[in-house]
């Protein structure tokens, strides 16, 4: 990648709320170092770079339309040099199984860049392929886009599929980062935006500063599923379970030694007149 004062980076482009920074319900905060789950332990790949997260977390809330089309949801990863790249988009899903072979992309499509709040149909029933942790691979058929947002339908994405690759099989150019799902619709932030953004790169020229890798090699590294991930978790709970008060927050540990005002002797309890104990 280079940006506009033509210094080089080397980078992985992932969803913001992935490399989210913020205290968000629901989303881990990344303090900076970004680790992959590999059979062998976690490895280091690098530092958090620049990033946004504007997307909502709250579908009640009434903002939630607005910032689904406007909020930005990209993330870069400054890569540690000894890190090893391809240009190839992996399909594997939550228990390891494969839905195709890995397709090598060639490039990154360079939209139009449009203004917050316009929407265009210029891509209406272009197809879109996607990759995720969890489902894998999965195509579909684009409907229309934001300025934040190439929004499909027929796509299975899912949670722990965001930040995968998101690519016209047609041309096997990028097109962006799998970011969230409303109803039967997804989303994916367009890379060329986030790489304008980020980069300072001039609208239209994205294709001339950024380049995919220039290796296509295999990856050899095996990485842990979600799967497995999951079940490692949930043996470490079991094995290490927290205390009630940790689990539910705001509970008193001394709820034990309160003092509860005393309750009156029976026997100077007085009986409504017409009314005989038993």
């Amino acid at each position: 990648m280079t940006d506009h004062f033509g210094e080089k980076h080397r980078v992985m482009l992932t969803a913001g709320h992935c490399v989210n920074s913020q205290n968000v319900p629901g989303l881990p905060i990344v303090n900076g170092e970004v680790y992959v789950p590999t059979k062998q332990g976690d490895q280091h790949i690098g530092k958090a770079g620049a990033h946004r997260f504007e997307v909502p977390v709250d579908d009640n809330n009434p903002s939630t339309l607005l910032r689904a089309f406007n909020g930005a949801d990209y993330g870069f990863i400054v890569l540690d040099p000894e890190v090893a790249t391809t240009a190839a988009s992996y399909s594997e899903d939550e228990n390891g199984e494969s839905r195709g072979e890995p397709v090598v992309m060639t490039g990154i499509q360079d939209n139009r860049t449009l203004e917050p709040g316009e929407v265009s149909v210029d891509n209406l029933g272009k197809p879109i392929c996607i990759d995720g942790s969890r489902t894998s691979r999965s195509c579909g058929h684009q409907v229309f886009r934001a300025r934040n947002g190439v929004w499909s339908v027929g796509l299975g994405m899912d949670h722990g599929d965001s930040g995968g690759n998101a690519y016209n099989p047609e041309t096997d150019e990028v097109i962006g980062v799998n970011s969230m799902v409303i109803g039967p619709i997804s989303r994916v932030q367009p890379a060329d935006v986030a790489i304008e953004e980020a980069y300072g790169v001039p609208d239209g020229q994205v294709a001339e500063n950024f380049q995919v890798s220039d290796s296509s090699a295999q990856r050899n590294t095996e990485y842990r599923t979600i799967s497995e991930d999951s079940a490692a978790n949930a043996d470490y709970q079991a094995r290490h379970p927290k205390p009630l008060e940790e689990q539910i927050p705001g509970l008193s540990p001394d709820l034990g030694s309160l003092d509860l005002p005393g309750l009156p002797d029976i026997a100077d309890f007085q009986m409504p007149a017409g009314i005989s104990g038993v």
